[in-house]
């Protein structure tokens, strides 16, 4: 036997539920949807081989199959895309909150945004932040975000 005929023969091998059942065309019928699960090659070279083929129903849990996948597929890109644009709205207001203390007059400002709470770290001349300072720090993070002032912390370089 050659090397074809051995894929060949691999790949006749068809899977036989128990109610499947043959045909009077000598080809194997699946038992649900009365439609062939075996096909005879007409064309030479290999004419007469059986071959299997999918049946009605497992094309149809094939296409189910495929379906579902894209679905499961598109509903991971949804949620991905979801996850990128809250974090391009975070970097977006951190640097806004930054942009504006800075323009308040202080040294340096960093901001870290996470789901509920921004954390913002201030330097100053002096290197201390007074209650003023915190306060006005404390606006402009509200404004920016809509956060409650409970859920901004505000800290100094050291």
């Amino acid at each position: 036997m050659s090397n074809f005929d051995g894929i060949l023969n691999r790949l006749a091998v068809t899977h036989r539920e128990p109610e499947d059942y043959t045909g009077e065309d000598g080809l194997l019928y699946c038992g649900k949807c009365h439609t062939p699960k075996q096909f005879r090659m007409t064309a030479p070279p290999m004419e007469g081989r059986i071959l299997p083929c999918p049946c009605q129903c497992e094309k149809e849990r094939q296409e189910q199959e495929a379906a579902e996948q894209e679905n499961a597929d598109t509903a991971v890109a949804n949620e991905a895309s979801q996850g990128i644009q809250v974090l391009a709205s975070y970097t977006l207001a951190e640097a806004q909150i930054e942009n504006l203390v800075t323009a308040k007059g202080y040294t340096d400002c960093v901001a870290f945004m996470g789901d509920e709470c921004v954390s913002v770290v201030v330097s100053t001349k002096s290197g201390d932040l007074t209650a003023e300072d915190v306060a006005k720090i404390t606006d402009i993070t509200m404004t920016e975000t809509g956060l409650p002032a409970g859920n901004i912390k505000i800290m100094a370089a050291n």
